[in-house]
């Protein structure tokens, strides 16, 4: 039996268990699924994936004000696009 854990599959499940606390609207925890997804993405398009999930579950949460939800935004487009230069296209076919 193998114990070696895709990458993909730790990714999906994160992502998995963000959409279902998203569903119940567990907004603390559906935001920490996502973000834990971040050290499982492999590709550009996994990096915006998970960007949109969090800026997803940052816009509704009502602790956030406008300044710390504008970082959130900024953080995430930074990040995706340090690791492509394809993040604006990849973004549009989103």
């Amino acid at each position: 039996m193998s114990l070696i854990v895709s990458p993909l599959l730790c990714r999906r499940g994160h992502d998995d268990l963000g959409d279902h606390y998203l569903d119940c609207g567990d907004l603390a925890n559906a935001l920490k699924c996502y973000s834990r997804a971040r050290d499982y993405c492999t590709t550009a398009r996994h990096l915006v994936n998970m960007c949109l999930n969090v800026i997803k579950v940052s816009l509704p949460a009502i602790s956030l004000s406008w300044n710390d939800l504008g970082q959130v935004v900024y953080t995430c487009v930074t990040v995706a696009g340090q690791h492509t230069k394809k993040f604006v296209l990849l973004l549009c076919i989103l």
